[in-house]
C-alpha cells in the first residue's frame, strides 16, 4: 500500500517530466517506423519536438516566475529567512543551470562541428564518387546487356528465313542462347504485342507492360535498355529487320543487393545534396531545437534548485519565525505538528522538535527564574537598606578597584556620586587609600586595616579603613572597602584628655594657695596690731596675688566641667 502511494505520488509530482518524455519517445516511433528521411526530419522531427515540449516550457516557466516572484515578494515583506531563502535559491540554481549550459553548448559545438565535417570537401566528393561508381556498375551492366542484346539480334536476323518457318526450332535457339549467355529469357512480338516465340521462363508481364513509344524508338534502329521496376532485371528492346514485323525482348538479373545499394546510394546523395544546399537552414534548425530543449532543461533546473531551496528554507524560516515569537516573549509558541510532518529532512525536523522541547523547558523555568529574580531582588533591596542605615561607609568595588556601589555614608563622606563616579578607578580618586589598596593587592592577606588621613574642604578627616577580598571558586570577584568616621571621636577624646590634666592642675595649684592665704591673713592682723604699714602693704599684695591666682585655677577647673546653665525666661507657646 505504501509502495502504490508512494508510486502515485511520484507520478503526480513528475507528469510535468513524463509526458514531454513519452511524447519524444513516440516521435520517434512514429519516426523509424515510417522511414522518414533526413529530407523530412527538419520538418517531421522537429516539428514533433516544438509541439511536445512547447506546453511544458510554458507551464515550467509559469511555474519558475511565480517561484522567483514569491522569493523577491517575501525579500520585499523581510519575511523570516528571506535573505537565506534567496541566497540558497541562486546557489542552488547556478548549480543546476551550469550543467546544462555547459551540455548544451558542447552539444551544440558537437553538431556544428559535425555538420561542417559531414559537409566538408573530402565526404562531399566521396559522396558523389560513390553513386558515380554506383551508376557506372549500372550503365556497365546496361552496356553489356547492349551488346548482348546486338549479337541475339544479329543471329536471329541471320537465320531468319529458318527460323520463321520452324516455331519449334526458335524456341529451342531462345533457350540456348539464354542459358549459353546467362539470360534471363527472350520473346520475339509484334506491334500488335503477339508473342512470335518466347523462351521457357519468359513471362507476359515482361512484354505487355511495354510502352507504346518503344516500338517507335525501336523501329528507328535503336536499342531500349530499362530496369524493370517490379524485378531485379535489365531488359533490351531491338527491332529484328529480317523478321516482317518482330521485336526481341531480352533479360537478365543484375543482384538485388547492389540495386538497393544503388538505390540507397542515389537516395542518399539526393538528400546529402538537397542538405548542403540548404546547410545553413538545417543549422539554424538544429541550433533552434538544441536552444528550446535547453530552454527547457534550464527551466526544468530552476524549476528543481528553486525547489530544493524552498524544501530547506520552508522549515528554516517557521524556526526563525518561531524564535521572533519567542524573543518577544511568547513561549507558548510551537512549531506546528503539520509543518513538522511535511519536513522530509530529518534532521531539520529533529531540529524542530528540539526548538519546541527547549521553549517547553524555558516556558517550565521562567516561573523559578522569576521567583529566584524576585528573592535576589528581595536580598539586594535589604542589603541596600541595611547599608544606608549604616553609619560606617560602605563601597563595592570590582576586582580591577573600580566603583560599583557605594552607600548613602560613603557618598557623603567622600562625596561621589553613583551616577558619575561608577566604574571609576577608587585610588585615582582618592590616592589617599593607595596604601591600603596596594597592601591588599600584593600581599596574601584577605583584609587589611588601616588609618587613613586626608583633607577636604580644608577640613582633616580621620578613617579607620578596612577592605576584604570577596573570593569565589578560588578567583577574586572583588573587593568590600569600609571605613568609619573618627574625626570627631579624637577631638573629643583630646578634649577629655585635656579636661582631665586641667582638673588634676587646679587641684594641685589650689591646695597650697588656701594655706598661704590663710597664712597671709594671719600676717596681717597681726601687723595690724603692730601699725607696720610696710608690712601690711607686702601682706595685702600677697593676698591679692593668691586671689587672682584662685580665680585662675577656678576658671581652668570650670574648662574640665560642664558650662554652668544659663537660666532665661522663654514662651513655651513660642518655642
Amino acid at each position: 500500500m505504501n509502495k502504490l502511494l508512494t508510486l502515485k505520488k511520484f507520478l503526480k509530482v513528475n507528469t510535468i517530466f513524463l509526458i514531454p518524455l513519452l511524447l519524444l519517445i513516440l516521435g520517434l516511433f512514429y519516426i523509424n517506423n515510417f522511414n522518414l528521411n533526413i529530407k523530412n526530419l527538419s520538418e517531421t522531427y522537429f516539428n514533433i519536438i516544438f509541439i511536445v515540449l512547447f506546453f511544458p516550457v510554458i507551464f515550467l516557466f509559469y511555474k519558475v516566475f511565480k517561484q522567483i516572484y514569491t522569493l523577491f515578494f517575501q525579500a520585499k515583506l523581510k519575511i523570516a529567512g528571506y535573505e537565506l531563502h534567496k541566497k540558497l535559491a541562486v546557489l542552488f540554481s547556478i548549480v543546476c543551470l551550469m550543467p546544462s549550459i555547459i551540455i548544451s553548448a558542447f552539444s551544440i559545438f558537437t553538431i556544428n562541428t559535425a555538420l561542417e565535417g559531414w559537409f566538408s570537401e573530402k565526404i562531399s566528393t566521396a559522396v558523389s564518387q560513390s553513386v558515380e561508381v554506383a551508376n557506372k556498375y549500372l550503365v556497365e551492366h546496361q552496356n553489356a546487356m547492349k551488346g548482348e542484346a546486338l549479337d541475339f539480334a544479329k543471329q536471329l536476323n541471320a537465320n531468319a528465313i529458318s527460323f520463321s518457318s520452324d516455331q519449334e526450332k526458335i524456341s529451342k535457339f531462345l533457350n540456348f542462347y539464354i542459358s549459353k549467355n546467362n539470360l534471363t529469357d527472350a520473346v520475339l512480338i509484334g506491334t500488335s504485342r503477339n508473342v512470335l516465340a518466347r523462351s521457357q521462363f519468359a513471362f507476359e508481364i515482361n512484354y505487355l507492360d511495354l510502352p507504346n513509344n518503344y516500338y517507335n524508338i525501336a523501329n528507328d534502329g535503336k536499342i531500349i535498355i530499362s530496369n524493370d521496376k517490379d524485378s531485379n532485371k535489365v531488359n533490351a528492346f531491338i527491332k529484328l529487320d529480317q523478321f516482317v514485323d518482330a521485336y526481341l525482348l531480352t533479360s537478365r538479373f543484375i543482384d538485388q543487393k547492389v540495386l538497393e545499394a544503388i538505390r540507397k546510394s542515389n537516395i542518399a546523395s539526393d538528400d546529402y545534396k538537397s542538405i548542403e544546399l540548404n546547410l545553413f537552414d538545417t543549422k539554424v534548425s538544429i541550433l533552434a531545437l538544441f536552444l528550446f530543449i535547453s530552454l527547457f532543461l534550464l527551466l526544468i533546473s530552476l524549476y528543481v534548485g528553486l525547489g530544493l531551496s524552498n524544501r530547506l528554507i520552508s522549515p528554516i524560516a517557521e524556526l526563525i519565525h518561531a524564535s521572533q515569537e519567542v524573543g518577544r516573549g511568547n513561549l507558548n509558541y510551537q512549531i506546528k505538528n503539520k509543518t513538522l510532518l511535511q519536513n522530509k529532512i530529518s534532521e531539520l525536523k529533529k531540529l524542530g522538535n528540539a526548538f519546541n522541547k527547549m521553549v517547553l523547558d524555558i516556558k517550565n523555568n521562567r516561573s523559578e527564574l522569576i521567583e529566584a529574580n524576585d528573592q535576589l531582588d528581595q536580598r539586594r533591596q535589604f542589603s541596600e537598606a541595611v547599608l544606608s542605615g549604616v553609619y560606617s561607609g560602605v563601597i563595592g568595588l570590582d576586582k580591577n578597584f573600580k566603583i560599583n556601589l557605594p552607600n548613602k555614608t560613603a557618598e557623603k563622606i567622600l562625596e561621589i556620586n553613583i551616577s558619575k563616579d561608577y566604574n571609576k578607578k577608587f585610588e585615582k580618586l582618592f590616592p589617599e587609600f593607595k596604601p591600603l589598596i596596594n597592601e591588599i593587592k600584593y600581599k596574601n592577606n584577605n583584609f587589611v586595616e588601616k588609618k587613613i588621613e586626608f583633607l577636604k574642604n580644608n577640613k582633616n578627616y580621620i578613617l579607620i579603613s578596612r577592605i576584604v577580598k570577596q573570593i569565589n571558586e578560588n578567583q577574586i570577584i572583588g573587593y568590600v572597602l569600609t571605613f568609619e568616621d573618627i574625626t570627631d571621636l579624637i577631638q573629643a577624646q583630646k578634649f577629655a584628655a585635656w579636661s582631665d590634666v586641667a582638673r588634676k592642675i587646679a587641684h594641685e595649684i589650689k591646695n597650697p594657695l588656701t594655706p598661704i592665704r590663710l597664712g597671709a591673713e594671719r600676717i596681717v592682723n597681726s601687723l595690724l596690731i603692730k601699725s607696720d604699714n610696710k608690712l601690711l602693704n607686702t601682706s595685702e599684695m600677697i593676698l591679692k596675688n593668691v586671689d587672682d591666682i584662685r580665680h585662675l585655677i577656678d576658671e581652668f577647673s570650670s574648662f574640665s566641667r560642664l558650662p554652668s546653665p544659663v537660666f532665661e525666661n522663654i514662651n513655651y507657646i513660642n518655642l
